[in-house]
């Protein structure tokens, strides 16, 4: 799949140092939109910028928001820090970022209070009044029926619902469930076949939610991620195209695997190496379902990967990388006409000025 490379630099505002690696392959096509659904990258159609965004992690109430951005023609990269220094966040908060309305958004926990900030053009970032208290976990977004949906687990351990038409307004809210869901872990949400799909923690397993009307007479349904077989070990994450819905994830036996429902949940091993930090999967125009992931150093395999399936099953690439032994952040997102795997060393201490971005580009 992959045959010619060249290596090149991007300089960021920062004065640190994006590293791009650039692969040269008749695929993936480039996609119409971004397909990444409630993580931290998102591509802004507004100046066709590609976005993403990490907590500057602090547990005493003075952390922040850092936003890099990469220019829709690539001959440059900025950063910022949004909300300083008033955010109070753990180890294992991530931001989630949408658009809609030709605004860009992204959603963070802060302590016990769920803050959001927004940008418009002409106007800049303006930070809205607590969206939500008694927040237990980080927040996950999706586009459905042309609203904004949010979701998080309260520190009561329910999953709170809210939607909005432009996502400042907000015009309700319910809950799916409640009682049994661990409040530091973060849901997952995605959108496939007319339904909105939210994974969430339990005590026992992972429970997978879903709902054709996501309002105040919305009904959610129910049932749960692998009753047999292996068990999704740490946060999954979901890929959706418009004939395929799958859940990638961690197993408890150590690799990386993929659920699917076909009438009933079925699962198969995407790598069997032990996956590090976090991951991400989206299918591409094209080119199928990609699946990015890393190996921490000290491990006989540390090196960023790219896994994709097609007719003739799973394929996989390495790039020998240094990549960092503590805990980092992994995430994907298409733009002109290229993949981009996005490695974030060190997310859990990222600093302003000694954060380091690794962006492999395909």
């Amino acid at each position: 799949m992959r045959s010619t490379r060249a290596v090149r630099l991007l300089a960021a505002a920062t004065g640190t140092v994006l590293a791009a690696v650039l692969l040269a392959p008749a695929q993936p096509a480039a996609a119409t939109t971004d397909p990444t659904i409630g993580s931290s990258a998102t591509r802004w159609s507004v100046d066709n910028s590609l976005q993403w965004f990490g907590i500057n992690y602090s547990t005493s109430g003075s952390g922040s928001v850092s936003h890099y951005y990469l220019n829709s023609n690539d001959t440059g990269a900025g950063s910022e820090l949004l909300d300083y220094p008033r955010v109070d966040s753990l180890p294992d908060d991530t931001p989630s970022a949408i658009e809609i309305a030709g605004m860009l958004h992204v959603f963070y926990r802060s302590g016990p209070s769920l803050r959001h900030a927004y940008f418009k053009s002409g106007y800049g970032w303006r930070y809205d009044t607590p969206v939500a208290s008694g927040v237990g976990s980080s927040p996950a977004t999706a586009i459905f029926g042309g609203q904004l949906h949010l979701t998080y687990v309260t520190t009561s351990g329910a999953l709170a619902h809210r939607w909005s038409n432009d996502g400042v307004t907000w015009l309700g809210s319910n809950t799916a469930v409640g009682g049994d869901i661990i409040n530091r872990v973060t849901p997952v949400m995605g959108v496939f076949a007319g339904q909105l799909h939210v994974l969430a923690r339990t005590s026992g397993q992972w429970a997978h939610f879903y709902t054709r009307t996501p309002n105040g007479t919305a009904q959610w349904g129910g049932d749960w991620m692998g009753q047999s077989g292996v068990m999704i070990r740490d946060r999954p994450v979901i890929a959706a195209s418009t004939s395929e819905f799958s859940v990638v994830g961690a197993g408890t036996d150590g690799k990386l695997r993929r659920w699917w429902y076909a009438g009933g949940w079925r699962q198969e091993v995407v790598a069997n190496r032990v996956p590090a930090g976090l991951f991400h999967a989206n299918y591409y125009p094209n080119a199928g379902l990609h699946v990015a992931y890393a190996v921490n150093a000290g491990y006989s395999n540390a090196g960023v990967y790219n896994a994709w399936r097609d007719s003739g099953g799973w394929h996989e690439e390495g790039f020998t990388v240094s990549v960092p032994s503590s805990s980092f952040d992994v995430d994907t997102a298409a733009h002109n006409g290229s993949y981009y795997i996005i490695l974030l060393e060190n997310r859990a201490y990222l600093r302003y000025a000694a954060g380091t971005w690794r962006v492999f580009r395909f």
